[in-house]
């Protein structure tokens, strides 16, 4: 396969077309940098020009059609960048892009700009240290080995295949997980086959119906025991026999939790005498109590099973911003996991954080209190409510899996087609 470098400002240039007066000229949408997603090659987001034309300001003048690609020039780590869908106006830090008629196949630069060498390039030449921004002509200079244009439309060809597919699979998963969501709290609180209803407490402000011969009872009435999570030692530090090798999972973790994810978990020493106390058993839920952020509320959880602890060949506990949480034998660990993941995903739980300077703590004793649990009188029943959303979310976990093998794909293809990566 021949090929040629080139420099991107040789190929693509930028749009500066303006326009101070987009409603009377027909143009309704704008598009600001939140409306930017990183993971989205489609640029389908947009805000009302007429809604909030007091808001955007004088600098939302550049115009855009539908097919130019968008780059944010400001914090370009972020990869602010897509195709967009659809005629508006974007302020003058976004550029507007498209291809000249020399030599790059239309179609081609969406990606080109979400490379992670194009990425690198760009914050490696951003200015300013608060905000900082990425010029044009330092953009320009980004160099990339580009085939042939015959070449160029086969890449183009399988690449939208694949994006096709993708776009068609992430829309089947937002479908699938409202649908999920929305069966899980029919399951979690009106059961399978029940037609006489009660009203009860789910929080010190909400009721809901549940099936009339449910139990309902607080949290903490249901649990056993919370342990405190350990963070030890150093395991680099000079091994003591009063000591043991374990591993501690970290709320690090908990974002896209699967069980492989104790592999990324780190290896620490702690006091044997706390062994027995502190490793995680089947059935264990890990509830996060501190840490947080602006945009991650607390109480997220981690359901541990034998898949978790076959993991790894030593013992397993959780740090010190975690909790271990063990239940009482009238209800299943899954049954209540998949309770608190609802509650979760209500924004119940951000009622009970309190902070302390910059962090965040929950309020568990309050929380245990006035959370309430609805769940049936026979494990048989909660067993089969278990089973339906397990299998609700298996399919998620396989959408999940075909949407990140064809995102290899696609990257595949670029790394060793079009730019050498």
């Amino acid at each position: 396969m021949s090929v040629q470098k080139v420099r991107l400002g040789d190929l693509v240039e930028v749009v500066k077309d303006n326009e101070y007066e987009p409603l009377k000229n027909g143009l309704t949408k704008y598009v600001a940098g939140g409306h930017l997603e990183s993971e989205k090659l489609h640029i389908t987001r947009f805000g009302d020009i007429e809604r909030d034309k007091e808001v955007i300001g004088s600098a939302f003048h550049r115009k855009f059609s539908k097919g130019h690609v968008l780059f944010g020039t400001r914090r370009a780590y972020l990869r602010k960048t897509g195709i967009v869908t659809f005629d508006g106006i974007c302020a003058n830090t976004t550029l507007v892009l498209k291809p000249k008629q020399n030599g790059l196949v239309e179609g081609l630069l969406p990606f080109i700009v979400r490379l992670e060498k194009f990425t690198k390039h760009a914050v490696n030449r951003s200015v300013g240290s608060t905000n900082p921004y990425v010029r044009w002509r330092d953009l320009a200079a980004f160099e990339f080995e580009l085939p042939s244009e015959p070449e160029q439309l086969k890449i183009k060809e399988a690449l939208w295949s694949i994006q096709n597919s993708i776009d068609s699979l992430e829309n089947l998963l937002e479908k699938t997980k409202i649908y999920s969501i929305s069966r899980r709290e029919s399951l979690l609180t009106g059961g399978i086959g029940h037609t006489k209803f009660k009203k009860v407490k789910l929080d010190f402000w909400t009721k809901i119906l549940i099936p009339e011969k449910w139990n309902c009872q607080k949290l903490r009435d249901c649990i056993s025991s919370t342990i405190s999570g350990i963070w030890g030692q150093d395991d680099d530090e000079e091994f003591s026999s009063e000591n043991v090798r374990i591993k501690v999972i970290r709320s690090t973790e908990f974002k896209d939790w699967n069980p492989k994810m104790v592999n990324n978990s780190v290896y620490r020493m702690i006091p044997k005498s706390n062994l027995k106390e502190k490793s995680l058993k089947v059935g264990d839920i890990i509830l996060e109590t501190s840490g947080g952020g602006p945009d991650q509320f607390l109480a997220r959880t981690v359901f541990i099973d034998k898949e978790v602890l076959g993991q790894t060949d030593v013992p397993i506990t959780c740090s010190n911003f975690l909790r271990i949480i063990r239940f009482k034998n009238f209800i299943k660990p899954k049954f209540l996991y998949h309770f608190l993941n609802h509650i979760y995903e209500l924004d119940l739980t951000k009622t009970y954080e309190t902070k302390a300077t910059n962090l965040r703590n929950l309020d568990l004793n309050w929380f245990l209190d006035t959370i309430f649990i609805s769940f049936p009188p026979t494990i048989k029943e909660q067993e089969e409510i278990v089973n339906e959303i397990e299998n609700l979310f298996k399919i998620i976990t396989q959408q999940q899996s075909h949407l990140s093998n064809l995102k290899i794909m696609r990257k595949s293809i670029i790394s060793s087609k079009l730019t050498k990566e």
